[in-house]
């Protein structure tokens, strides 16, 4: 751009920035001007031409002159680079020359440098080596000097460091360390054999009837020795430190002395031990452990004070501790005797005093929890006195972890005892009867039932009067849905060894009710369930060739069934005082937790039935079968020739005494109803095959009809005193003849032929399903057609169970055809009258 250009350019500028436009009121017809501001403008104008002129002709000369010195500097870099170029190449022959460059004579120092380092560590090694030696024989001299004056604490220390520099040696196996090696084996050869001789004389054990005496010399005497006398303390401390940190094998023997002649037998000898003392006597630490007199009857420590044992157990270690009083040692080393000694003996003792004493100790009733926590808070100081003496750590606290377990230890020993106990009582074999259930009294859950419901019903309405009464409980409050009887067992006789069970199984339950703890409580109704399981598995196998018996099967109903009712009230009756006890471990952030439910015994109950019918109907079942064969020996109920009365009247015989017999049985032993329900069954089935026998003639003579009615008339007679109360016996005939009496039909009872007026007969009509029937059956073999239909035509033989095919065979077996039986027998078709 010429210099023109860049006036032109700021006059542009100038103009545009600096002139104000011309105002509106300036605008319009020229007026006059005045030539001096324009002059001054121009002045000015022409003024900064000139300065911007200059300006750009200095930058042109200044910016020319630059160019020309960096010019310049360009060619001297040129040069230089030039230089170091050429010093470049000839440098890079100096370093690559295999022979004289600079990367040979590097690489060569390298591995000098590294041959003197390992001369450097050999070296290093030789003089610690040396070293080590050195050390090790002056402590082997001082060993030898401290062995000699049998200062044997220090002899320890020396050895023990001889054996923590023999360890640093580089080659064990070298030959030149050989002689070192060998010296430190000998001296703890040395060691070994001084110890064990000298420690196997320091105790002195006399026993007699009166005491166990125990001594320990405070120092030996050698003779060899330039010391002469030897501190016993210092032996064992030596011992000890000899051992560390593994068990010393020559302190075993003494620990082994110490717990077979006095720990063991002071724990396992009981109460026969009555004192001890440990006392420092003229030279010697004494244990003087007294005796009862031999005439004085000894029994298990569980039986004597709390803490007693532990007393004479202290004295001991009392003793032992006095054995370790050394002036010579500092009190690390005299700990390290107890702890090491403390270690051999406390296993085998602690589980003595487990097994002997604390599981005694373990009480067999919840109320005893109370004095077995004297016991374990005795238990805790003992351990506690230990740890402080040195004895054991804080992790050898075994008796305050069985005492802590207590509950579980309870809860295992009630276990094995209940089934133990309830096993004993299964497998009896007197299997005595004896009467429970019934009304004699009220029954505790009824009472219970009744506290129960005036908390739940407090305003209760006055109920409709009972039909039942229970003296001394008012049924008035309890609610009507709980009036029936339903958990009152009905009057039956059980063995007596049921009645054991439930009263075991009862106790505890009232340990549990008794328990402080939710967990103990609930564990104890799990024994409970156990008692139930064992009953079901070994009862039926332990007496199953009993259970094939008349008396023994229906006795093993009753059991079952009185235990299923236990098992139905146990909840009803202990759930309230089970339940809602306090946790053994609450939840330590305070959570609240839900409480454990006891589980429902009822679900045992159904099994229990179960298992009581299935030997009630087995029985049943056989004797059915048994009166079964029985009534096969009549052959049939033809009475046509006379000499067949005396067969069929022996076959009803033999039924009647198999059902006295059974009667006689059963009788004492099931309840009056399922009783009376067992014993109709099986008098039916004898009565239905006596109508089936007699329907199954199809023609009856006139004197063979005579001789059923007789025959059958006999075998009536007799069954009202199966029934009997006092016992099934065969009823004389005064005493028959006054149970029925034959009435006029007119004045007569329902049935319109008999009035009951003795209460076996009722049972019979109420039991036996076929009696009304088989009793008209007799009757009308000795009836007239007249008085048949009259029966008929009154509803008597439809009421007795007869239907129209029957009454129609009967007819026509008994009476000879006539238009008279024809009219009777269309009549009859026809069916019954309606009532």
């Amino acid at each position: 751009m010429s210099v023109a250009d860049e006036a032109a350019t700021l006059l542009s500028v100038f103009s545009s920035s600096n002139l104000a436009p011309i105002p509106e009121s300036l605008r319009g017809s020229p007026s006059a001007i005045n030539p001096r501001p324009i002059e001054a403008a121009i002045s000015t104008l022409a003024s900064q031409i000139s300065i911007a002129k200059t300006e750009l002709e200095r930058g042109l000369v200044e910016n020319t002159v630059q160019l020309r010195r960096g010019h310049g500097d360009s060619k001297l870099l040129e040069k230089k680079a030039k230089a170091l170029l050429e010093f470049a190449e000839k440098t890079e022959g100096l370093v690559s020359d295999e022979e004289y460059g600079v990367q040979h004579r590097l690489d060569s120092l390298t591995i000098e440098k590294e041959n003197l380092s390992t001369a450097v560590k050999v070296a290093d090694e030789i003089v610690l080596v040396l070293e080590l030696l050195l050390n090790l024989h002056q402590n082997y001299e001082d060993f030898t000097v401290r062995l000699s004056v049998d200062d044997y604490i220090s002899a320890v220390h020396r050895w023990k460091i001889m054996s923590e520099l023999s360890k640093k040696l580089p080659d064990r196996k070298a030959l030149v360390f050989s002689e070192v090696f060998e010296r430190c084996t000998t001296a703890r050869s040395t060691l070994d054999l001084r110890l064990r001789d000298l420690l196997g004389h320091i105790l002195e054990v006399s026993d007699d009837t009166k005491s166990l005496n125990v001594r320990a010399a405070t120092s030996i005497h050698r003779t060899s020795s330039q010391n002469n006398v030897i501190s016993t303390s210092d032996l064992l401390i030596a011992a000890a430190l000899l051992g560390v940190p593994t068990l010393p094998s020559f302190l075993a023997p003494l620990a082994r002395s110490f717990n077979r002649n006095i720990l063991l037998p002071l724990v396992n000898g009981g109460t026969r031990w009555v004192s001890g003392g440990a006392t420092h006597m003229d030279g010697y630490n004494v244990l003087v452990l007294d005796k009862a007199p031999p005439e004085t009857p000894a029994s298990r420590w569980n039986k004597a004070p709390a803490g007693r044992l532990y007393g004479l157990l202290l004295s001991v270690f009392a003793f032992l501790r006095n054995m370790v009083a050394s002036n010579a040692a500092t009190q690390s080393e005299r700990l390290d005797v107890l702890r090491v000694m403390g270690e051999l003996i406390w296993p085998e003792l602690s589980q003595a005093i487990v097994s002997e004493y604390l599981d005694a100790c373990v009480p067999d009733i919840v109320s005893g929890f109370g004095e077995f926590s004297t016991i374990a808070r005795e238990s805790a100081d003992f351990e506690t006195r230990l740890k402080n003496d040195g004895f054991i750590g804080e992790s050898d606290f075994v008796l305050s972890t069985f005492c802590d377990n207590m509950e579980d230890h309870f809860i295992k020993r009630k276990r094995e005892s209940t089934l133990a106990a309830a096993r004993n009582l299964i497998l009896k074999d007197d299997h005595k009867l004896v009467r429970v259930g019934g009304w004699e009294k009220p029954p505790p859950l009824l009472s219970t039932l009744k506290s129960i419901m005036l908390e739940k019903y407090p305003n209760m309405p006055e109920p409709v009067t009972p039909t039942f009464d229970i003296p001394h409980l008012d049924l008035r409050d309890v609610p009507p849905e709980l009036r029936e009887p339903v958990f009152v067992l009905p009057e039956c006789g059980v063995s007596e060894e049921a009645v054991q069970l439930v009263e075991l199984i009862e106790s505890v339950m009232e340990e549990a009710a008794a328990a402080n703890g939710e967990e103990c409580a609930l564990q104890l109704t799990f024994i409970v369930k156990d008692v139930i399981t064992v009953f079901q598995g070994v009862a039926p196998l332990r007496h199953e060739k009993l259970l094939d018996t008349v008396g023994f099967s229906m006795q093993f109903h009753n059991d079952c069934m009185f235990l299923a009712h236990t098992c139905l009230t146990l909840g009803l009756k202990y759930r309230v005082r089970v339940e809602g006890k306090p946790a053994r471990n609450p939840p330590v952030d305070g959570a609240d937790v839900a409480p454990k439910r006891m589980e429902a015994f009822s679900v045992y109950a159904g099994d229990l039935r179960s298992l009581g019918e299935s030997s009630f109907n087995k029985q049943l079942s056989k004797q059915r079968s048994e009166l079964a064969s029985i009534m096969e020996g009549t052959d049939g109920f033809d009475l046509s020739e006379p000499e067949r009365v005396d067969v069929v009247g022996r076959v009803l015989l033999q039924c009647l005494y198999l059902l006295r017999h059974i009667g006689k049985v059963w009788h004492p032993i099931l309840p009056r109803h399922v009783y009376h329900i067992a014993f109709g069954f099986l008098i039916d089935f004898v009565l239905g095959e006596c109508i089936k026998g007699v329907e199954d003639l199809a023609d009856i003579a006139e004197d063979e009809s005579f001789r059923l009615h007789k025959l059958l008339g006999d075998f009536r007679k007799e069954l009202p005193g199966l029934f009997s109360q006092s016992g099934p016996e065969l009823a004389s005939s005064s005493a028959r003849a006054s149970r029925v009496t034959a009435v006029n039909p007119a004045v007569s009872g329902e049935l319109g032929h008999l009035v009951v007026d003795d209460e076996n007969e009722r049972r019979l009509r109420s039991y036996v399903q076929f009696y009304d029937k088989f009793c008209i059956l007799q009757e009308i073999m000795d009836e007239n057609f007249s008085k048949i239909m009259d029966r008929f035509r009154r509803g008597q033989l439809r009421d007795a169970g007869f239907d129209v095919a029957e009454l129609v065979n009967l007819v026509r077996a008994l009476f000879a055809e006539t238009p008279l039986r024809v009219q009777n027998i269309e009549e009859i078709s026809r069916g019954h009258p309606v009532k």
